[in-house]
């Protein structure tokens, strides 16, 4: 197999990086529910990693100053 880079578009919301990231995360665990368990074990560290990618777009999002 030929080793292929996967570009991921560059999100400017925080919101929507997240729900993208755990878009993945849910089609992953969707696919590992056809695999053998072995499979689908090593598919699930790539959900998992999905979800904490989801939790860091928030953590690099800038903060708003909120307007009194």
């Amino acid at each position: 197999m030929d080793d292929e880079a996967i570009l991921l578009r560059a999100e400017t919301n925080a919101v929507a990086a997240s729900q993208r990231w755990l878009a993945r995360a849910v089609q992953a665990r969707r696919i590992a529910a056809t695999l053998p368990a072995k499979d689908a074990a090593i598919i699930e560290v790539y959900a998992r990693d999905c979800e904490a990618e989801a939790c860091r777009a928030f953590e690099r999002a800038p903060v708003q100053p909120i307007a009194a």
